[in-house]
């Protein structure tokens, strides 16, 4: 080979060299400006990991994933949407049973009111009933041993026990007197002793601390019949009983009521008793006064006026402490008499002024928990439910679903969940069936409910949601799988309402 080929063949493999480095070069490049999107996206996706992080024992969870409009779960365009899921017959049941726990007076009605049940609650015979429990609860916040903290994180003090030891410590009667039935006049935190001040357990637990207040109880609305136990030694609170909850409240907060106020009132509600469907609504007299702020749940009686048409009987209170029965004009689309059609669409309604407020453990604030969410929104089609998730389980028929595994109880509700009607309740909270969704892809069942967050299942943390919100019941949830489940619980109990 002559010179002049060797240097062409030199050239020829000169040029696959350069082509190999430079394709080398390129793979090179490509690889690292993958690697840099990489460590953007992790980057990016710590910063909102930490972002959501409130403390060790919080972070919260993220609802991008989760449509919130109510139209996407409670279709307006459904065959369904108009027809009633109650029979007419079971709901009057229903209602019949809600009238007795708020106005009843005959023998077997649990009503505030009735002089009989009262009797039964003070403990005729033997021990006192409603003092006893005052005592415990006493004895268990002030007690010397007891480390309960305020809103300051220290520890209270033994003079704050001290203090609320002697406003709690009354005489309470074993009989019924007439006088001590009063009436709400206001919407009012119930609580477990009278003082406004917070007990909290360590801040540093997770799920306790703020908000987790255990002096608070629930709430009373406006309207709502009460019986009066005692006084505090300050006389700035009233022990009372309502038709859910026994606790202390404000005592201007309260009305008492003489005969004739009560059976003009039960005579109203008899006739026709409303419920507000519209939150939150100001609520004035005739003459303009403001009088108390309504929520969905408030139930008051309904007077027919020829001039002006239907008006709402409200309470309120004279200079000497007693209850007298005005009236208010309130809008056709924020009050209906009772009890409202089991529709999909006046869920949707209720549901619509409900949904996306704030968590509120026993009220706290005057806002819902999970409890007192369902409570309040079943009571305008005029179902009663207690107060606790405890006794709410008790009120329908029940499946347990407990020895099922969280798929096995997902495909139960899937096939034989009743929108409305069916409630999902494990230990400690419950939730409402609303139907089925599809979520990624598969069929899952929705839920409406008011939850303070979900746990993982070693119990250090929270992923706070802390208000009321559609979601669905999945096996996990991508967002965090280490959550636990609410369909992985030990107790898993469907109620139905039928």
């Amino acid at each position: 080979m002559n010179a002049f080929g060797l240097i062409k063949n030199l050239v020829k493999i000169m040029k696959k060299i350069i082509s190999i480095i430079l394709f080398l070069a390129l793979i090179g490049y490509i690889f690292q400006i993958q690697r840099l999107r990489m460590d953007e996206k992790d980057h990016n996706s710590k910063a909102v990991y930490n972002y959501n992080v409130v403390d060790p024992t919080k972070r919260i969870f993220p609802l991008d994933g989760y449509d919130q409009n109510i139209d996407s779960w409670i279709p307006p365009n459904a065959k369904n949407y108009h027809i009633p899921i109650l029979m007419d017959k079971s709901q009057n049941l229903y209602f019949s049973y809600l009238k007795s726990r708020y106005f009843g007076i005959t023998e077997n009605d649990e009503s505030p009111w009735n002089p009989t049940f009262i009797t039964k609650e003070l403990g005729i015979v033997g021990e006192n009933k409603i003092k006893n429990d005052v005592e415990k609860s006493i004895e268990k916040f002030t007690n010397n041993n007891s480390h309960v903290y305020g809103e300051n994180f220290r520890k209270r003090t033994n003079s704050w026990k001290q203090w609320l030891r002697e406003n709690a410590s009354i005489d309470i009667d074993k009989q019924f007197n007439s006088h001590n039935r009063a009436i709400m006049i206001t919407e009012s935190s119930v609580r477990i002793l009278p003082t406004e001040t917070p007990a909290f357990d360590d801040f540093k637990k997770a799920g306790e601390g703020y908000p987790f207040d255990m002096l608070q109880i629930s709430s009373v609305k406006p309207g709502t019949p009460v019986y009066i136990f005692g006084e505090s030694k300050d006389k700035a609170w009233k022990l009372i009983i309502s038709p859910s909850v026994t606790g202390w409240v404000k005592n201007n907060d309260l009305a008492k009521t003489d005969e004739k106020f009560i059976s003009q009132w039960r005579a109203y509600a008899e006739q026709a008793l409303g419920a507000f469907t519209k939150e939150p609504v100001s609520v004035n007299d005739l003459q303009g006064h403001f009088r108390f702020i309504a929520k969905i749940g408030t139930l008051l009686p309904i007077k027919s006026d020829e001039t002006k048409g239907n008006l709402v009987v409200i309470p309120i209170r004279n200079e000497e402490g007693y209850a007298k029965i005005a009236y208010s004009v309130v809008t056709e689309d924020a009050f209906s008499l009772m009890p409202i059609k089991t529709t999909p669409k006046n869920f949707a309604k209720l549901i619509k002024s409900m949904h996306g407020k704030p968590y509120g453990w026993g009220n706290l604030y005057l806002n819902n928990d999970c409890s007192a969410e369902i409570r309040n929104l079943m009571l305008p089609f005029g179902v009663f439910f207690p107060r606790s998730s405890t006794n709410q389980a008790k009120v329908g028929r029940q499946i347990d679903l407990s020895h099922y595994d969280s798929a096995g109880r997902l495909a139960y509700l899937v096939r034989n969940g009743k929108p409305f009607t069916t409630i999902i309740y494990i230990k400690g909270h419950v939730m409402l069936y609303t139907g089925n969704a599809k979520v990624n892809g598969k069929v899952t069942p929705m839920t409406y409910q008011n939850v303070w967050g979900i746990k993982p299942e070693k119990e250090e943390s929270r992923s706070i949601i802390g208000g009321s919100v559609f979601l669905p019941l999945l096996s996990i949830y991508p967002e965090d799988p280490s959550l636990e489940s609410f369909a992985s619980k030990e107790l898993f109990k469907l109620i139905y309402l039928d």
